[in-house]
């Protein structure tokens, strides 16, 4: 009866370490499962990035305040950039609350920030438009909200791989469309 007490005990370790093992692995898996969604948290989410890096395209529009900006008068500042316009009824509003979020968050380093949106309906969206839309939204000192002529925008929204299309709905009112070209951030101009 020692032998089979000694192999019992025996074979009890061993499921305690079997156990104790499977456990061990169950937490390791559970840990890395959270590590994992806590990273791809942080990741890039409705954007683009630029691989390799490279230079951003300059161009000059005007803000909110009817003064002339470039983005290359932001060297040397991280710079969020978006396109929209103010009579989207839809994700541009949304678009517009995230960077104003954002630049709450800040704090004291928000104005360390170039934080720029830029039009895609330049028939509706003029200066005073644009001011109204960022006075509005609370984003009037927070972003510079550019517009320029028809001509002038274009060319910012090919450097950047943007379609801005106009397109009737059905209550006859104007609205656009916005879609990135391709995955690659930003185009150069030869």
């Amino acid at each position: 009866m020692t032998r089979s007490k000694a192999r019992t005990g025996t074979a009890r370790r061993r499921g305690i370490r079997w156990a104790a093992l499977t456990l061990v692995l169950l937490l390791a898996a559970v840990g890395l499962i959270f590590y994992q969604t806590r990273v791809s948290a942080r990741q890039l989410v409705g954007g683009a990035i630029a691989d390799p890096p490279q230079p951003a395209p300059d161009f000059t529009l005007m803000d909110q305040s009817g003064q002339s900006r470039s983005l290359s008068g932001l060297a040397g500042k991280p710079v969020a950039l978006t396109f929209v316009y103010t009579n989207c009824p839809d994700v541009c509003p949304l678009i517009s609350a995230h960077f104003h979020e954002a630049y709450q968050q800040l704090g004291k380093l928000g104005p360390q920030v170039g934080m720029i949106a830029v039009t895609v309906d330049p028939e509706h969206d003029d200066v005073n438009q644009v001011r109204s839309y960022s006075d509005k939204l609370g984003l009037t000192n927070e972003w510079f909200f550019l517009t320029g002529s028809r001509s002038q925008l274009q060319a910012v929204w090919a450097s950047y791989g943007i379609d801005a299309q106009q397109v009737r709905n059905q209550m006859a009112a104007t609205r656009r469309t916005i879609r990135r070209r391709s995955s690659s951030m930003p185009r150069r101009s030869s």
